[in-house]
């Protein structure tokens, strides 16, 4: 019994050494180490390129060709995964998600009386059209499917979020420049909805991982999000002088699609450092 321990403990003493010589590979048998791997729930960081759904943008008449362009966004935070087994997981954590609002117009200068300088061609991005900023919170069943250090996973479930910028906005006032001066041709007035400021949408994803050699996780998935209801509303108002008033709304949904990447502490060494010490 006391000679199969030995070699038991033989057999897992080497994995330790990752700490202290980070060069050799810390896994001796892949395979052996996954249920202690994932045996415990992990603490990691997230972060994600996202790129949003673009705005519905509707008006009185379309004389400046309104419109919205894609957008562009950040989320960002930690993660929590709770460990059944080797395979399954449910994922959850707080993330920061902050993404732009874009809406685009081109006003001719011949639009204007005199003529202006130059048109008026402009995105408003989340520069200038305020970002919409989220607290968002996870909550995804996944299942792995595992091939010694590496594995394909597949997750799905929803994600709830807070409106952080809380109800109200603040008016952006477009300009032209004619004869050198400036003048001003309208007003957009950003809004965040105060009723919705707790949403939720469904979120599935699919992506790729591996055991790095300290035996912590390292995952790059593929996420895409459909967001319920809308986020935001902003109203608009173009008044080129000598021209009809052009006027409509402009609603953000933040349905997205991104790429994330996800490192999980899994503090398999130090239990390995354990086991070795009580053998």
């Amino acid at each position: 019994m006391k000679s199969n321990l030995k070699a038991t403990a033989l057999l897992l003493i080497l994995p330790a050494f990752a700490v202290a010589q980070p060069n050799q590979d810390s896994i001796l048998n892949p395979k052996a180490l996954l249920p202690l791997i994932f045996k415990k729930n992990h603490l990691g960081i997230s972060i994600m390129h996202i790129v949003g759904q673009k705005s519905t943008v509707t008006g009185n008449s379309f004389p400046y060709n309104q419109g919205s362009t894609s957008q562009s966004g950040l989320q960002f935070g930690l993660q929590y995964q709770i460990n059944f087994g080797v395979r399954h997981s449910i994922i959850t954590g707080v993330m920061f998600n902050i993404m732009g609002r874009k809406f685009t117009y081109n006003i001719p200068k011949e639009s204007f009386v005199p003529t202006a300088d130059e048109d008026v061609n402009k995105t408003r991005s989340s520069g200038t059209l305020s970002a919409v900023t989220n607290l968002a919170v996870p909550i995804l069943f996944e299942k792995r499917w595992i091939n010694k250090r590496h594995f394909f996973s597949a997750l799905a479930g929803t994600e709830l979020h807070f409106n952080l910028d809380g109800g109200g906005g603040g008016y952006i006032y477009p300009i032209a420049r004619q004869n050198g001066n400036f003048i001003t041709i309208g007003n957009i007035f950003t809004n965040n909805d105060e009723d919705k400021l707790l949403q939720a949408g469904a979120v599935v994803g699919a992506g790729f991982g591996y055991v790095t050699k300290r035996n912590n996780t390292k995952t790059f998935r593929l996420i895409g999000k459909l967001n319920f209801n809308d986020r935001s509303m902003s109203n608009y108002t173009l008044n080129v002088p000598s021209q009809p008033t052009v006027f409509g709304n402009i609603t953000t949904r933040g349905s997205y699609i991104g790429l994330s990447y996800s490192y999980m502490f899994t503090n398999t060494n130090k239990r390995l450092r354990k086991i070795i010490q009580k053998s």
